[in-house]
Parts: structure tokens; C-alpha cells; sequence
């Protein structure tokens, strides 16, 4: 099969290596690109969190994030080093005075001209940007998700996606529970990716599986029509991809 992404199992495979590295909150790091965006995969090691971390990488901590427990506060630092490195590379200011903030719903807010999401699961988290361009309507979203136990899967299946759409991705070489997480990562990454133009929260109904290309390990999503009023988009792309136990979905334009 064909896929955007590369192989990133050093970063998402290997959970036993990563009380054995070198003892560094960041154990692993990767960068690449897909589509023209710049992306930042790390994994890191949530034992090794402590709060002087913010200082050392100089990266703010938001007054609300005081009282969370320390794998919140590890995952939070975790994706905002990584929006770092991916805005670095593509381009943008990294200077002190420049942070990914923390906006409405608690969604990242970019730097002027930069639009960018961010992802995190377990140990490993990621960043994709992409630099605005005035008067074009651009979007960027990306999720990881460990693949959904069946118990999971038997519980939320029917919100995810309706029949109609999880038919249009049973003839994918994956089990049940893999093809729901991929419909439930992609949408997902389309909540991220939408969010900037309308500011609200939205159910997973409000797009569908339209098909599937299962060599290119890609597929399409209508918006409802109350997502194409709002954001002028009616159908989007999104490639998935199988890392060892997890599921990446990627969409952008």
C-alpha cells in the first residue's frame, strides 16, 4: 500500500524502550513532511516530568494547566515542544517571545501566519503546520489514536459512524476495531482542522464516509450542510495509516 507517511515505528513502537533511553524527558524525536506541511513526531517519558521543564524548554505554562496532574502537564509540554520544532522548520519564529497559546475550548491558538495541530497519545506526541496564505482558505489537521478496544468500539461504534459509512471501509484488510478507529481518528483530525473557522464543537455526525482508497490508504468525508455554510468546504481528503498499535490520520489543504 501507498502511504504519505513514513515509517515512524521507532518513535510509535518500542514502548518497552523507553525507560532504558537516556534518561531525557524527550526520548526520540523525527521530522518529515507530508503534503507541504512541516511534522514533529516525539516520544517522551511522562516519569521524568517535572515542572522546571516549562523553564528549561521556555515554554509558558497556562495558569489552568497548575492544577491538572502531572501526565496532563507532560503531554501538554510534550505536543507544545513539538509545535515548536515543527514551526521551526517550517519557517517561523521561534524566538522567545513566541508561544502557541491556549484559546477557547481549550484548542491551540498559532502564531500569525502559521496554522497547525497538535496530537498526543500515551508517550508520543506530534505537530503538523502549514503557513497561512492570505485570502486562501487553508485547513490542517492530524490525531493518534491507540486502536480502540473492542469493549470501546461496542460502546461508541453507533455515535462514530453509521452503517452505511463502516461498510464503505469493511473491505479494508482490518478488524472491526482498527476500521473504528480510523473513522473515529479521522474525524478527529477534522474537528482540528475546522475548528479555526468555526469555533464550536460539532458531532461526529456532521460528516461521512464517502469512499475509501484502500493502495493510496485515503479516503473522503462529506460535511453536513451546516459545516459547508460555515467553512465553504464540502468534501475533504484524509490518509490514514497502521503504526504497530496505533492509528495516524492526516488531512489538509
Amino acid at each position: 500500500m501507498a502511504t504519505l507517511f513514513p515509517d515512524i515505528d521507532a518513535i510509535v513502537g518500542a514502548r518497552d524502550l523507553s525507560e532504558q533511553t537516556s534518561g531525557r524527558f524527550i526520548n526520540k524525536e523525527q521530522r518529515f513532511l507530508i503534503n507541504g506541511a512541516s511534522v514533529f513526531v516525539c516520544q517522551f517519558n511522562q516519569s521524568l516530568y517535572h515542572d522546571t521543564l516549562f523553564n528549561q524548554f521556555r515554554i509558558r505554562c497556562p495558569d489552568g494547566l497548575g492544577r491538572a496532574v502531572n501526565s496532563r502537564r507532560a503531554e501538554f509540554l510534550a505536543g507544545r515542544y513539538a509545535a515548536r520544532q515543527a514551526i521551526s522548520a517550517c519557517g517561523g519564529l521561534v524566538a522567545s517571545g513566541v508561544q502557541v497559546g491556549v484559546g477557547t475550548n481549550r484548542c491551540p491558538t498559532w502564531p500569525d501566519g502559521i496554522l497547525g495541530t497538535i496530537t498526543h497519545c500515551d508517550d508520543i506526541a506530534a505537530c503538523a503546520v502549514l503557513p497561512a496564505i492570505q485570502n486562501i482558505r487553508r485547513y490542517i489537521g492530524m490525531d493518534i489514536e491507540k486502536v480502540l478496544a473492542t469493549t470501546v468500539v461496542r460502546e461508541i461504534s453507533s455515535s462514530v459512524c453509521s452503517v452505511w459509512e463502516w461498510q464503505r471501509l469493511a473491505s479494508l484488510p482490518f478488524s472491526n476495531d482498527i476500521i473504528t478507529t480510523i473513522i473515529f481518528s479521522a474525524k478527529e483530525s477534522l474537528f482540528k482542522a475546522l475548528y479555526p473557522y468555526i469555533g464550536a464543537y460539532f458531532g461526529f455526525e456532521c460528516a461521512q464516509v464517502k469512499c475509501v482508497d484502500p493502495y493510496k490508504q485515503r479516503m473522503w468525508l462529506n460535511l453536513s450542510p451546516s459545516l459547508v455554510a460555515k467553512t465553504g468546504f464540502r468534501e475533504v481528503e484524509c490518509h490514514y495509516s497502521l503504526q504497530s498499535d496505533y492509528v495516524i490520520t492526516f488531512l489538509s489543504q
